[in-house]
């Protein structure tokens, strides 16, 4: 109801208007993208982040009616601008990220993984955490990796590590799978238990941002 008449809609979107002849016409739950300019996407932008931010209040108070005492936050993806009207609603920030994240899949025929460096990125991946972060909210990465097969992957410890004690993360943690009965002594994406590398990783992420040695 914001331009209450397509009359009105039209004067706002200009030329953006398209062959739209009336609201019917409006695809309203399409990606909303990358920030894209213009008056069509920031309509679709208020309105997905108005949706989002009552559909993480409902499940606020839904767990507070359950009796639910403990902090509780939710879009754990998103790195757009847009999505601190969504987080404000939120105890707490939490990320998710990696580092060459595997494309077409982690495992079987079809996927890859790039093999580009961290630190020729400029540090992208810890970067694009920092983005998100939220004056007076505590700031959690939930889920990290330099993923295998990454050539450079050695570099996560040195990387999200040492940048997380640098900035006072509140918490990192490492994605790695669950605990598993199954047999598998494999090097896998997303795996850390038989690869010596992430789990040297590990140990220098634990010196660097636990105990503090940046």
């Amino acid at each position: 109801a914001k331009y209450q008449t397509f009359d009105n809609l039209q004067k706002a979107w200009g030329d953006e208007i398209g062959d739209l002849k009336s609201f019917a016409d409006i695809v309203t739950f399409v990606p909303v993208g990358s920030d894209k300019k213009g008056a069509v996407q920031r309509d679709r932008s208020e309105f997905v982040t108005k949706e989002e931010a009552g559909l993480l209040q409902w499940q606020v108070a839904e767990l507070r009616k359950l009796g639910f005492e403990g902090v509780v936050t939710n879009y754990c993806m998103g790195r757009s601008m847009r999505h601190v009207g969504v987080r404000d609603h939120a105890d707490f920030v939490m990320q998710n990220g990696y580092h060459a994240h595997p494309i077409g899949g982690s495992v079987g025929s079809g996927g890859r993984t790039p093999q580009d460096s961290a630190i020729a990125s400029e540090a992208n991946s810890i970067r694009t955490f920092l983005s998100s972060r939220m004056y007076g909210k505590p700031y959690v990465v939930s889920e990290h990796g330099h993923v295998f097969w990454n050539q450079y992957r050695y570099e996560q410890s040195l990387m999200t590590g040492a940048y997380a004690a640098l900035n006072d993360f509140d918490a990192l943690t490492a994605f790695f799978m669950q605990v598993t009965t199954l047999p598998n002594q494999r090097i896998t994406a997303f795996e850390i238990r038989h690869d010596p590398v992430a789990r040297a990783a590990e140990l220098i992420t634990a010196l660097l941002y636990r105990r503090e040695d940046v």
